[in-house]
């Protein structure tokens, strides 16, 4: 596969496709296409990465990506099955055909304002259920769903992917460094990763290294090593309610718990004890 551009493998001219991934992981590589991307996590954890953000993704996760957005799924080492359904939206081919009747005109200019995408907020499970059924339906059912898919998604609570990303456009040259970065970092995260070792993935001496990485993600490798941490610590807090924070920062790459009660508070505006408890009362 080739990090920049990537074709989905789809018939010619057809403008809604659904491609289920149901793999041991999902396919690492930063990417970017010309299609809109809805994918719904069936089942799996791991990160997201959306130009030079990370998030983190689990069951039931629903995810709008952009067009021509470079992302990546890494599936956690110690996850279980991994399954996406998702559909692939071609608003070139929309736009002139589903899109262009009167009654679409209000989805059409959402879709057309969409920039790095979004994560979607389905707590009713209405968008689960049709997402889940796509990949079965016939194609005049499955284009009536897409309809109240769309109508979903432009109404639905949603929190914004990448708001200050970047890394619209990228060179083959330029995609394939950041790939092996991002795959060298996201495989070795909870250990300890040394500046020299990843510029050498990258071909470069440190200094440009460091000059490149932060041109094309604004951030510092570090920084960026900090917030995967971060997000893999926030999974284990929100999904392994008897793990000892102790155990957690471990887990997640940092040197001691106090630099990780550091860096998460900055983050979260509290402790992870104090967040945990504070998720906790909002189940209850």
């Amino acid at each position: 596969m080739k990090v920049h551009p990537f074709k989905i493998p789809k018939p010619p001219n057809e403008c809604l496709h659904v491609q289920v991934d149901r793999h041991a992981r999902f396919h690492p590589y930063l990417h970017q296409h010309q299609e809109m991307q809805l994918s719904l996590i069936r089942s799996g954890t791991g990160q997201l990465i959306v130009t030079n953000e990370i998030y983190t993704f689990q069951a039931g996760d629903i995810f709008l990506i952009g067009q021509q957005t470079p992302h990546m799924f890494k599936s956690a080492k110690d996850s279980p099955e991994s399954h996406m359904v998702t559909l692939f939206l071609d608003l070139e081919t929309l736009g002139a055909t589903l899109l262009a009747l009167p009654e679409m005109t209000e989805v059409h200019r959402f879709l057309l304002q969409v920039s790095h995408g979004y994560q979607l907020m389905d707590a009713h499970g209405s968008l689960t259920q049709l997402l889940s059924a796509l990949p079965q339906r016939m194609l005049l059912e499955r284009t009536l769903d897409v309809i109240h898919v769309l109508d979903l998604i432009m109404k639905m609570p949603k929190t914004e992917l990448a708001p200050l990303g970047t890394l619209r456009t990228l060179s083959n040259r330029e995609g394939l460094r950041l790939q092996l970065v991002f795959d060298h970092i996201t495989n070795h995260f909870q250990g300890k990763i040394h500046l020299k070792e990843v510029a050498q993935l990258a071909h470069m001496t440190p200094n440009a290294f460091c000059r490149f990485f932060k041109q094309h993600t604004h951030r510092t490798l570090f920084d960026f090593i900090i917030q995967l941490r971060l997000q893999h610590a926030l999974q284990l807090l929100l999904t392994k309610e008897h793990l000892p924070i102790s155990e957690i920062a471990e887990t997640s790459g940092f040197q001691s718990i106090s630099q990780f009660n550091r860096k998460f508070k900055e983050w979260k505006g509290k402790a992870p004890s104090q967040y945990r408890k504070a998720i906790k009362s909002l189940q209850a």
